[in-house]
């Protein structure tokens, strides 16, 4: 078997398309958040949710995982198709500063519509940004290193669950040195639901902690030697770690025991022993804020089995989903401020001061039908300006590869 790496590979339409597949889907689960009549998280409640929300909101879960993984076996392809560490270094560097001032500005106006920047909420760019930017000084380590560094984050962070950055300081209080007053930085890396307050009058919500999504960028950066193997080879080893990554999630979810602190339960069916939808809704519904180990295998392994899939070409599928997966950065800072003006105007013609229903501004949210369609409206509304935006990334290059 000949694994001998490909030198400069060509840029992998799979790569780009799965990037368009994850990036679309995701634009489904805001569509719902600004459209939806839907209380926020009540998606995720086996007990209590319809199996069409749920499923609805559990594909969407896929998105985050998937564009991180990808995003750090770019970095490693980058390398593999002539870039310098030193160019790559200062590209990881400045994109991940860049992407934590768009969370800050762009992004934080797509979800408010306002330009007061006193509060914000730090979700995935944030956590991609700083992600990148600790990738920046690690990429001088053999990849196979960076890999193992990733894989061991993503599986040994939740044996600091229900460690906070307070319990920290309080039981040993030499850390406060480390970890900042009250241990704000600990809950930076592995707190979700924490508001940070820097100063008078500011705050913020982090929702995406950075220590797991930073295992998974290096997770990906380790795949990304795998990718410039020959089409037969990398398959195979797309397939291999799929396969083990669905099985792993299956067995230790089974248990209910390490990597995943909401344990599943069976339902019990009335004249029948189980619920089974209710109980596979149970099984299935894995914590995303911070992403517990378990979730991170639920929605890796069938995204490297899709990757896999994908490596062959299926026409109008890849022509469509690799416009977005080209610009994945410019769909995402649109399609924020596009559907939640959409849902503004939608308001506006309801003739009522909006109640807010979740994210929703609207005074009645639509039901599951009605959101679909305008998810489906909104991807073709912003298919031609991707496809604009793309054709100039490719022809310029520069500072639109930053975007």
């Amino acid at each position: 078997m000949n694994l001998t790496p490909t030198v400069k590979p060509e840029r992998l339409d799979a790569v780009d398309c799965l990037r368009g597949l994850v990036i679309v889907l995701m634009a489904l689960d805001h569509t719902r958040d600004f459209f939806g009549n839907f209380a926020w998280g009540g998606a995720e409640n086996a007990a209590a949710s319809t199996p069409a929300l749920f499923f609805t909101r559990w594909v969407t879960h896929f998105c985050a995982p998937t564009f991180v993984l990808l995003a750090g076996l770019g970095a490693y392809l980058s390398l593999a198709r002539g870039m310098s560490k030193r160019q790559l270094f200062l590209f990881l560097l400045t994109r991940g500063l860049w992407l934590v001032f768009l969370e800050l500005t762009v992004v934080h106006f797509g979800w408010s519509w306002e330009w007061n920047f006193r509060r914000g909420m730090w979700q995935v760019i944030w956590a991609i940004g700083w992600s990148m930017v600790g990738l920046s000084f690690l990429i001088w380590l053999p990849g196979w290193v960076i890999g193992l560094v990733g894989c061991a984050i993503v599986a040994g962070h939740n044996a600091f669950d229900g460690l906070t950055g307070v319990k920290i300081v309080e039981q040993t209080p030499w850390l406060v040195y480390l970890l900042g007053e009250r241990g704000w930085f600990w809950d930076l890396l592995h707190t979700a639901y924490r508001v940070f307050i820097p100063a008078k009058g500011y705050s913020y919500f982090n929702l995406y902690p950075l220590l797991p999504w930073f295992g998974v960028l290096c997770a990906g950066y380790g795949l990304g030697r795998f990718m410039t193997w020959p089409a037969k080879e990398r398959r195979r080893v797309l397939l291999l770690l799929g396969l083990l990554l669905t099985a792993g999630f299956i067995a230790l979810r089974y248990l209910n025991g390490y990597g995943e602190p909401k344990p599943w339960k069976v339902y019990p069916g009335g004249d029948l022993p189980m619920d089974w939808m209710r109980t596979v809704m149970s099984f299935l519904s894995c914590t995303k804020y911070p992403p517990s180990f378990l979730f991170l295998l639920m929605t890796l392994g069938p995204a490297l089995v899709l990757l896999m899939l994908l490596e062959w070409r299926w026409p109008f599928f890849h022509r469509f989903f690799t416009v977005y997966g080209r610009v994945p950065l410019f769909f995402y800072l649109i399609h924020l401020p596009f559907i939640h003006g959409l849902a503004k105007y939608v308001a506006w013609l309801q003739d009522a001061k909006p109640m807010r229903m979740g994210l929703s501004p609207l005074k009645k949210g639509y039901e599951l039908p009605e959101v679909y369609l305008v998810w489906a409206l909104v991807v073709l509304a912003l298919y031609f300006p991707c496809l604009g935006y793309g054709w100039l990334k490719k022809r310029y290059g520069g500072v639109l590869k930053y975007l």
